[in-house]
């Protein structure tokens, strides 16, 4: 009996340490989820303030000035029905058609629909309508997004000058009705506080800053790679999901990023 009546005082004792660890447990709890939330910020787009508009001449949407719902007229009923959604290319830029970047051999991406044609043609010119660079590539499972980039040994863009991009369709029939779609991009000099956020940032964190300053490019195709790379990972789905939709373009969000 004695024991038992040790054991007892012993507990009540206790009790007061008890009881504050638990409500600490309680305060604490929040607080770790308030940082995880914060780590896991919404992905957005803002627009950037104080830049100009694009000093690029954007063209009609195809090369005969007709603008059909198919990339090629020759498309079968089958694909025209496939695409009862989104039925022609979308470049991946914000509703200006301007993207920043801060880099000088960005990526340019385009969401291509359900097609037969085979290729896919890219031009770079400049503001005075002077190519800087072409290419072709092969198309494959459609549809999807495709992604340009223009290479490493190839001369880069200019800080504060405009280009202009436009990517078409390479049809069968080699018909000048096959559609294209254009944009604009700027590379621009970011202050050395923006750049020492970026190397101090990880990969994730740095998409966030992009989206914040309006750096549109190096946003988008910052995470993209990390959604090609990780599929399964749900934080990088719901951001490309979110970053798309900040910018109107939430019904192309499910496609896949083929490259």
């Amino acid at each position: 009996m004695k024991i038992y009546a040790k054991i007892s005082k012993l507990l009540v004792s206790l009790l007061p340490i008890l009881l504050l660890q638990c409500s600490y447990v309680v305060l604490v709890n929040p607080m770790q989820a308030q940082a995880q939330t914060a780590k896991r910020s919404k992905v957005t787009f803002e627009p950037p303030k104080g830049q100009p508009a694009p000093k690029v001449t954007f063209g009609g949407g195809t090369r005969n000035g007709r603008v059909d719902s198919d990339l090629c007229p020759q498309a079968s009923r089958t694909i025209a029905r496939q695409n009862a959604g989104v039925k022609s290319m979308v470049p991946l830029l914000p509703q200006s058609k301007l993207g920043l970047t801060t880099s000088s051999h960005p990526t340019f991406m385009v969401y291509v629909p359900k097609t037969n044609a085979k290729e896919l043609e890219f031009k770079l010119e400049d503001a005075q309508a002077n190519e800087v660079y072409q290419t072709t590539v092969k198309l494959g499972a459609t549809p999807g997004f495709v992604s340009f980039n223009l290479p490493e040994n190839h001369r880069g863009l200019e800080v504060g000058q405009d280009y202009k991009w436009v990517v078409g369709a390479i049809c069968q029939s080699n018909s000048s009705e096959s559609r294209f779609v254009e944009g604009a991009v700027r590379r621009f000099e970011v202050s050395s506080a923006f750049k020492g956020q970026l190397n101090r940032a990880k990969a994730f964190e740095q998409v966030v800053l992009y989206g914040k300053a309006g750096i549109w490019l190096d946003a988008i195709s910052s995470l993209a790679v990390i959604k090609r790379n990780q599929p399964g990972n749900a934080e990088a789905i719901t951001a490309w999901r979110d970053m798309l939709q900040s910018v109107g373009l939430d019904a192309i969000a499910e496609a896949p990023i083929y490259n």
